[in-house]
């Protein structure tokens, strides 16, 4: 294990909380134990903020948490078992002293149903002797996951004085699929986070070159705008950036590698332009105008003039994710009944014949045609009004935006 001179070392350095280093360093060392000694090498499949930074891009923003994509089923009891043996494998190798008896493994409580997620959570002492602090390891796991593009394997990056000993090759998603997941991300939540990977990794890092044209053609094919790419380039530029501004403080990163808000309003709307550049020249589509005090139903279909909506236009999908960001709820006119809702998530759902609508996830508090108070999924085709409201709720699931 290395000692707390060099995680303050690194503190410094990088100009965050010791903590953020000390879970940095274990996360090394748990890829390494996964992927060079226990069953989930060939299982579990790097993703996310830190499948950027342990894979591709050692001086990237610090994540919270591991992102694993499983293209399966797992059994709740064999992770469990495989986890504990890896924190026992780092701490014959770190000293790194681990809970075990609280080491937790269940299915992720969200919103929607039939999506297969699992959480789990490690605990391990700090590394300044104090024992009645402990520190906690998160790692998501999605079950079913697709992969769109072929897996890779990388060598892990870990910048501290025991890399060598830490050194193995990781199995992670390929860096284009990972940012074509932060821009469908962009559509469905409101995370600096998001906001951040994309515009470093593509515009500001020199440790990286992102083939651009292999990222919006892979979040094409993860979204419904494969066939309407015009659509999906209007539904980006019509993200309210400033509602990012006050959460960009919160990033936890090198400080060489911050860049100022700034650069992102003066960059982002060029870097979709040019994104889409690269993919067939979109078609003009109709405009739908919708008044300020009640956002109608807008500019996504499925076909042409006059078909079924497909996909929420900018201003209904602003007026979703502000509310869940802010904890209020919205006043829906949907499927005939005024609806007063909590929101909790976005996302698209594709039936088996082929056909893709956008939906969210939220909790009916008045109950429409049922009266029954519960979380629904509200399709975006039955919405014929969104408004803000000023009512706040306590959150009874995650909260997705």
């Amino acid at each position: 294990m290395i000692t707390k001179e060099e995680i303050d070392q690194k503190a410094r350095e990088f100009n965050i909380n010791p903590t953020d280093v000390e879970k940095d360093y274990v996360f090394g060392w748990a890829l390494h134990s996964i992927y060079s000694r226990s069953s989930l090498n060939n299982l579990l499949t790097l993703k996310g903020g830190n499948g950027l930074r342990k894979a591709y891009l050692p001086n990237t923003r610090f994540s919270k948490d591991l992102d694993f994509s499983l293209e399966q089923e797992m059994d709740i009891g064999f992770l469990h078992d495989e986890l504990n043996a890896v924190c026992a494998d780092i701490s014959q190798k770190t000293n790194i002293q681990f809970e075990l008896n609280r080491t937790l493994v269940r299915p992720k409580d969200v919103p929607i149903p039939d999506t297969d997620v699992l959480e789990a959570r490690l605990y391990f002492k700090g590394f300044y002797g104090e024992e009645t602090i402990s520190l906690k390891t998160q790692l998501d796991i999605t079950q079913f996951d697709k992969i769109y593009l072929p897996i890779q394997s990388r060598p892990l990056i870990h910048p501290y004085s025991d890399g060598t000993d830490c050194k193995v090759e990781i199995r992670c998603h390929k860096a284009e699929e990972i940012l074509a997941s932060k821009l469908n991300s962009l559509l469905h939540r409101q995370k600096v986070s998001d906001l951040f990977d994309l515009l470093y990794s593509v515009l500001f890092t020199k440790d990286f070159s992102a083939n651009r044209a292999e990222v919006v053609s892979t979040f094409l094919k993860k979204t419904i705008f494969e066939n309407s790419p015009n659509s999906a380039k209007q539904q980006l530029q019509g993200i309210q950036l400033e509602t990012y501004r006050p959460f960009w403080g919160s990033l936890i990163a090198p400080v060489s590698s911050l860049f100022q808000f700034d650069f992102v309003v003066n960059n982002f709307s060029q870097l979709i332009e040019e994104l889409f550049s690269l993919v067939t020249p979109p078609s003009p589509q109709p405009a739908y105008a919708y008044s300020p005090s009640s956002i109608r139903r807008g500019t996504g279909f499925s076909g042409g003039y006059g078909s079924t909506p497909s996909y929420f236009d900018s201003g209904i999908r602003n007026t979703i994710k502000n509310a869940g960001q802010s904890l209020t709820m919205v006043e829906l006119d949907y499927d005939g009944y005024r609806r007063l809702v909590e929101p909790y998530s976005m996302e698209y759902y594709v039936r088996k014949d082929g056909v893709g609508q956008e939906y969210f996830w939220g909790y009916d508090t008045t109950g429409g045609k049922s009266g029954k108070q519960s979380i629904k999924r509200f399709i975006c085709d039955k919405i014929e009004s969104v408004n803000p409201t000023n009512h706040g709720f306590t959150p009874k699931y995650d909260v997705e935006f």
